[in-house]
């Protein structure tokens, strides 16, 4: 999802609307504040804190905002994407994994290992042909 759209801000926002929508909706969905749907509620205070995290860094707002079409449409939009690529966008940010604990499942060392054994795959099928 949209940075600006988990925050429910616009893309011209300042620094001041950024820093009020993160606190606004990081009370609203805090898992603390949802023991009744704990599970969604640490999904999205994750994607809130990953928005936050880029849209309040004016360096890393401003690469995000030179990318984010393709960062959305999940390829890189300068080149057309081959049947067998692996859309690395997504790992990006740390929703991408569910903490460091290797007892949980898609936990970051999990989920990275897979990824790492799908590109080495992929590039050993590139170099035989």
């Amino acid at each position: 999802r949209c940075h600006y759209e988990v925050l429910e801000i616009e893309r011209d926002a300042d620094a001041k609307e950024i820093k009020l929508a993160y606190r606004r909706c990081a009370l609203s969905w805090h898992p603390d504040k949802n023991p009744d749907n704990q599970e969604e509620a640490e999904i999205r205070f994750k994607e809130i804190t990953a928005a936050y995290t880029i849209l309040s860094d004016p360096q890393e707002r401003a690469w995000y905002d030179n990318h984010r079409e393709s960062i959305l449409q999940g390829r890189d939009a300068e080149q057309g994407e081959r049947e067998d690529s692996v859309n690395l966008w997504g790992f990006f940010s740390d929703s991408c994994f569910n903490g460091y604990d290797k007892q949980t499942e898609n936990n970051f060392y999990k989920v990275y290992a897979d990824i790492f054994e799908e590109l080495q795959r992929i590039e050993t099928n590139e170099s035989e042909d």
